[in-house]
């Protein structure tokens, strides 16, 4: 499982986009443990990007 952080290391961009893509559904994410936050299954997230033409950066 990927955190944010991880997430948007790979996509090149900041972890709050990484968040709000979660919030939007645009990537889904795993709810943590109360107040723990996100985790992303690495294949949602080339899923995020091969569907979505995503450009890093």
């Amino acid at each position: 499982m990927l955190t944010p952080t991880d997430v948007a290391d790979f996509l090149e961009v900041d972890s709050n986009t990484a968040r709000r893509r979660a919030n939007k559904d645009s990537i889904h994410a795993y709810r943590w443990a109360p107040r723990r936050g996100r985790r992303f299954k690495r294949e949602n997230v080339d899923r995020f990007v091969r569907h979505n033409d995503f450009q890093s950066g």
